[in-house]
């Protein structure tokens, strides 16, 4: 027995030694590659960068000029671009600049290469690199900078169409500090068209650059957009997003929109928040938030084959229509629309909720709730199981219906109002009950159930009607001032 243990015993000592023989060659090769960089080592390889290049000209020695240029292709795969000006520049600079280091395999590529190349007219300037590739990488840190110098003023993008294409770096336009020692220096940029496209990286519209576009594209996967200051264009604005964040200060049009003009926003499940939006809007989401303090324009959301799911839209305040056929179950909320605006709303289970209702509006759903109060006639709200609470602050009464299948109905009118009020079940007979159905309540001057109700010697075609098998409950709110 005891011949036993100690066969086990020194077997077990066997392989700790051949363990450890093992971990001091990894070490070895590991140690051998960081000293040896680029060299293959058992089918490994250790790569490291510390590089930076400017540069002023071409190949033939002929500076970059702006002024001849009108195309700029930047395509990269991980690098960060970057637009602005500095005061070590005297012209328009191309910047490279990459720390890396990681391991690859023996057959991948690990050069770092960069390219600046016109094209065959001349006016087209294409820009890219080649990131080294590795499957273990301690540092990928590669930018493209385009820089500007902040005292010529003639230095800038304002009459070049910038395109940049990334999978998952960064871009920066413009510069986010002054210098208050050099107050005359330029630090905003200028942009005639941009157009963006990345997969899952930052878009950064820095303090000081100019935002003023002809017309602007970003096309954004999972990733983020700020500005730290308003956008504007005089064509168009065009977001195509995944499932992006984007922090927004104000969006606008800088020329006289007609009716053709729109914001286009493809969402998708997107996190989208603005101050406010001057323009038409083209608003396409299926789930996510849309967040926006104003609207001066009128939103079309989504068709029947982009249809919302589970999202929700919060707007303060809309000065235009709003037309949302396929919410779904999505809940929208708008704290006031101004006076001639329109709301179309179709929804599922979403709530839908108007805080200050000035124009008209038409709003369906399902098992949903709609709560709204309202400065203004014309006003038709439909559910199914939903309840529907409505605060009527208006004195008379032209066109208001209220319909709903089993849900609650509550109606608070002004104690001045001169209406006549018709009750309905679901489906349209008229309740003739002298003593009135018990699901009708009327907490109206002291007056029972009476089927017309006409208040305050309204007339006829002053009619407020109500269809529901469920409870209607029709209560006094004091006299508006507005």
């Amino acid at each position: 027995m005891a011949q036993g243990g100690n066969v086990r015993k020194g077997f077990t000592i066997y392989l700790l030694i051949l363990f450890f023989i093992i971990l001091a060659g990894l070490l070895g090769c590991i140690v051998a590659m960081l000293f040896s960089p680029f060299t293959n080592i058992l089918g490994i390889q250790y790569y490291v960068y510390n590089y930076r290049e400017i540069f002023k000209e071409t190949d033939a020695g002929q500076a970059y000029n702006l002024d001849d240029i009108s195309v700029i292709n930047v395509d990269t795969n991980s690098a960060n671009v970057t637009l602005q000006r500095r005061n070590d520049v005297d012209q328009f600079y191309i910047e490279f600049t990459t720390t890396s280091k990681g391991f690859a395999k023996g057959d991948q590529n690990t050069d770092f290469d960069h390219y600046i190349e016109y094209d065959s007219t001349l006016d087209t300037l294409n820009i890219s690199v080649h990131e080294p590739e590795g499957f273990i990488r301690f540092e990928n840190n590669v930018n493209i900078n385009l820089l500007l110098p902040m005292n010529d003023a003639s230095e800038d993008f304002d009459n070049i169409d910038l395109y940049i294409n990334t999978n998952s770096g960064n871009v920066y336009i413009g510069n986010n500090a002054t210098d208050n020692l050099n107050p005359n220096f330029k630090y905003d940029t200028k942009i005639k068209n941009l157009y963006i496209t990345m997969n899952d990286g930052s878009l950064r519209f820095a303090e000081n650059s100019t935002n003023e576009f002809e017309n602007l594209r970003i096309n954004i996967g999972d990733g983020r957009v700020t500005s730290e200051k308003n956008i504007s264009f005089s064509n168009s604005l065009s977001i195509n997003s995944n499932s992006a964040r984007f922090d927004l200060a104000n969006l606008s049009y800088t020329a006289t929109m007609n009716h053709n003009m729109h914001i286009n926003l493809n969402l998708d499940d997107s996190i989208f928040y603005a101050d406010t939006i001057n323009g038409n809007l083209n608003l396409n989401m299926r789930g996510g938030h849309f967040i926006v303090d104003s609207i001066e324009g009128s939103i079309n959301s989504n068709s029947a084959i982009t249809q919302m799911s589970n999202g929700k839209i919060t707007i303060g305040s809309v000065a235009g229509n709003i037309s949302l056929p396929y919410a779904n179950n999505s809940d929208i909320t708008i704290d006031s629309m101004t006076e001639g605006s329109q709301a179309y709303i179709h929804a599922t289970g979403g709530n839908i909720t108007i805080n200050s209702l000035k124009g008209m509006a038409w709003l369906e759903t399902t098992s949903g709730k709609v709560d709204v109060t309202t400065y203004s006639d014309g006003l038709e709200i439909i559910t199914t199981t939903g309840a529907i609470n409505l605060v009527y602050d208006v004195a008379t009464v032209s066109d208001v219906v209220l319909k709903s299948n089993s849900g609650r109905i509550n109606a608070f009118v002004r104690s001045n109002l001169s209406c006549v009020m018709k009750f309905h079940d679901k489906d349209g007979i008229y309740y003739d009950d002298d003593n009135g159905p018990s699901t009708v309540n009327l907490i109206l001057h002291d007056i029972g159930f009476q089927n017309p109700a006409i208040i305050n010697n309204g007339l006829d075609e002053n009619s407020m009607l109500f269809y529901s098998d469920g409870r209607i409950t029709v209560d006094l709110i004091e006299t508006s001032n507005i």
